[in-house]
């Protein structure tokens, strides 16, 4: 059996990929060395396999203010390239990807039917309207008997994550390592009531796994767990054994939406309310908080 990956070195591909040579699949992929996406014939050294499944998870999304234009226009022709390589080359595969939560406007409830409603938040509008982009470009596809899926995950953390990943729940544990080792002060941006949701990386796996039996579906893929902003920093500071009230909060900074969480009731239909796996937060932060101790001092 037969999987290719894209984006198969990132955070979320990583953890795919050992779950899928798990169950015995044959993993190739492409990256910026092997079948770079920002050339579609540079896929057809794998013209000759057959595969099950073309999972895309490759995204150009480091980009500074001043080239947003490159991520926009890199993230539009990638995924174009994928898209024609699986229905030109690889229709009997089933296409699944991933969009974003930032491409929810943020004045509308974060269900899969609102998903083109109004503008996504400004600071990431580009690259959500690229998200949205390949999600067109799978709708319009009708009447080519073609399976896709396409997921849109809440944020997922876990170990083995980029120790430069400037998410802000790692921002968090390496602001809150630094200032116990140190007399940098640890700061959050705004007062810290800011809602986010989490779902930890293992039972996000498990929830993309139970999804590869729907076709041509569009499916938030979260937990429902949501909180605010200070009490995941409170986490962090209990593990790190560093005094919560220490930490300082600058009001000047843009915290983004107030309240940012997706709505999983269609999942949960679709799954009959199955129980699925689900990490406690203080679990999956220790987690996450002990690699980054191990890798800190490699």
């Amino acid at each position: 059996m037969n999987v290719l990956v894209t984006g198969a070195t990132g955070f979320l591909g990583r953890h795919l990929v050992k779950k899928l040579e798990s169950l015995g699949y044959k993993i190739f992929i492409s990256n910026t060395q092997i079948a770079n996406l920002e050339d579609e014939t540079n896929l057809n050294i794998y013209n000759d396999i057959e595969f099950e499944y073309i999972f895309h998870l490759a995204a150009y999304t480091k980009c500074h203010p001043d080239r947003e234009a490159d991520q926009f226009f890199k993230n539009n022709l990638i995924n174009n390239n994928i898209i024609f390589y699986w229905k030109n080359f690889q229709p009997q595969a089933k296409f699944v990807c991933f969009g974003t939560t930032a491409s929810y406007a943020p004045e509308v409830e974060m269900i899969e039917s609102n998903y083109f409603l109004k503008e996504p938040e400004e600071k990431y509008r580009l690259y959500s309207l690229t998200k949205r982009n390949m999600l067109r470009s799978l709708q319009s596809l009708k009447g080519a008997n073609l399976k896709w899926l396409y997921l849109i995950p809440s944020t997922i953390y876990g170990p083995d994550f980029d120790l430069d990943d400037d998410r802000y729940l790692y921002d968090f544990v390496r602001n809150c390592y630094k200032s116990q080792q140190t007399t940098s002060p640890f700061i959050i941006w705004g007062d810290g009531t800011q809602i986010r949701e989490l779902i930890y990386v293992d039972d996000v796996i498990e929830k993309i796994m139970f999804t590869l039996s729907f076709d041509n579906e569009v499916i938030n893929v979260g937990n429902g767990c949501c909180y605010s902003i200070n009490d995941i920093a409170k986490q962090v500071c209990g593990i790190f054994k560093f005094d919560y009230s220490k930490i300082e909060r600058d009001l000047s900074k843009n915290c983004g939406m107030k309240k940012k969480n997706i709505s999983v009731e269609k999942l949960k239909l679709m799954s009959n309310n199955y129980e699925f796996k689900h990490t406690p937060i203080a679990e999956g932060l220790k987690k996450t908080i002990n690699f980054f101790k191990i890798n800190l001092t490699s």
